[in-house]
């Protein structure tokens, strides 16, 4: 693994890590569950971000006589954990969401509770700008992909802000509507995981770029 590549891979871990435990504290807090299921979409990124770290190091390892085709195969099983967690993750955030619109707990929307989407939102956009840059130096597919999913993590943080911005102002459906929108995304990312490491695994042919 190339030493920027490397750095790059660090950054995510702990930049999602530190995300997590920011948007944990805040939806503890809070109540908010637009905040927690923010807080689960960083874990589904830790866990990405660590198998893609670790499943990288081992698909570099040259072919032995335990594994004659080289180790490459290591990647897309790691896929397909992190799709299945990420399903699980989401389904979970999508049952509280719709207990949340029925029961109506109250939340206490602070402003450190409004503070951490946004925070999340630059952290998550000056990330998406690095590992794009270091990707197209780097050569490297997975940063690349790391970069968009990035990117969109900005949009997902920006329909918790709605949703909390809006139990704030006194439409509290506004948070548990954030939640399912948040859920969805969830899913559709472990989906897409899943789907393009069932191909890899499968033996797709690559595009002809």
């Amino acid at each position: 693994m190339k030493p920027a590549a490397f750095r790059a891979t660090l950054i995510n871990i702990f930049g999602n890590t530190a995300l997590f435990v920011l948007k944990l504290v805040a939806g503890l807090m809070s109540g908010s569950i637009a905040i927690i299921s923010e807080a689960l979409n960083s874990l589904s990124d830790i866990a990405a971000s660590v198998g893609t770290f670790v499943c990288v190091r081992i698909s570099d390892k040259e072919a032995d006589a335990g594994h004659p085709f080289g180790h490459s195969r290591a990647e897309p099983i790691a896929g397909l954990i992190i799709a299945v967690l990420a399903g699980i993750l989401g389904f979970e955030v999508i049952r509280t969401s719709v207990i949340r619109f029925f029961r109506h707990e109250e939340i206490e929307i602070t402003a450190f509770t409004l503070l951490v989407p946004f925070i999340t939102m630059v952290t998550k956009g000056a990330m998406a700008l690095h590992f794009s840059a270091v990707g197209k130096k780097a050569g490297s597919p997975a940063l690349k992909a790391t970069a968009v999913d990035s990117f969109m993590d900005v949009f997902v943080a920006m329909a918790a802000l709605i949703g909390i911005a809006g139990a704030k102002i006194g439409f509290p459906f506004f948070d548990p509507a954030a939640g399912l929108a948040i859920s969805f995304w969830i899913i559709y990312a472990g989906y897409r995981i899943g789907m393009e490491n069932i191909a890899y695994l499968m033996g797709q042919a690559p595009p002809p770029e």
